[in-house]
């Protein structure tokens, strides 16, 4: 496959979907919870879980096409954006990539904004989509707290129990997540698309945080 190439600012890190995960999870996971920091055993509990918790995640991404992940843990103008982005391979088939991408780009656009837009690597489809969720459908998902708390402190399980025992008592209130995804034709492919995916969590400056992908994109280019 034709490959692709990013221009990425400081604060990008990227982490491989097609090679070793259990490395690349143990590179993340030393990156957010350094064992020279959470050497204890509540640390050493957290940093299970969290090695646990990204190989399911990483995997089910490789699963799906993803070649690589990307996560942000720098700053815009002084600014925290959390933020990352999957890069993906998607198969439609010779039909979909004979489409123009107008054409294709009305199909999908059932809900959120989308549309062409031409950037110097050629024309691609770009998805937006806001999205409102009630606090307790994200608490639903997520796993109880069970074996893994066994292992904190007597004072970190009580944490732990009271954190969700708020977010219970909060699970009306709504909270926002917007979604883009850019669908890229690659060259010499037809039907198959790179697709690569933002998820920014919040309100707080999602305005900035789109931006600085659309930017990232903008820069979007082929190697080979």
């Amino acid at each position: 496959m034709t490959g692709y190439r990013l221009q990425l600012p400081a604060g990008w890190v990227r982490t491989r979907l097609t090679g070793d995960l259990d490395r690349a999870v143990g590179e993340v996971v030393e990156r957010t919870l350094p064992r020279a920091e959470f050497g204890d055993s509540d640390g050493a509990a957290a940093r299970w879980r969290l090695r646990d918790e990204l190989r399911k995640s990483l995997a089910a991404a490789a699963d799906a096409g993803g070649v690589d992940m990307y996560s942000f843990e720098g700053d815009v103008e002084g600014i925290r954006l959390p933020m990352s982005f999957s890069v993906s391979v998607a198969h439609l088939g010779a039909s979909v990539g004979a489409l123009p991408l107008e054409t294709f780009a009305a199909g999908i656009s059932t809900s959120g904004d989308t549309q062409v837009v031409d950037f110097p690597a050629g024309e691609m489809i770009r998805t937006e989509r806001r999205s409102l969720e009630p606090a307790g459908a994200a608490l639903h998902r997520a796993e109880p707290v069970g074996n893994e708390a066994g292992a904190l402190s007597a004072a970190n399980q009580a944490a732990v129990r009271a954190l969700y025992g708020f977010a219970a008592d909060h699970a009306d209130v709504e909270v926002s997540q917007t979604t883009v995804d850019y669908l890229v034709p690659i060259p010499g492919e037809v039907g198959t698309f790179v697709v690569v995916s933002l998820v920014a969590p919040g309100a707080l400056h999602v305005e900035a945080r789109v931006g600085h992908f659309d930017m990232l994109m903008a820069g979007f280019g082929w190697t080979g």
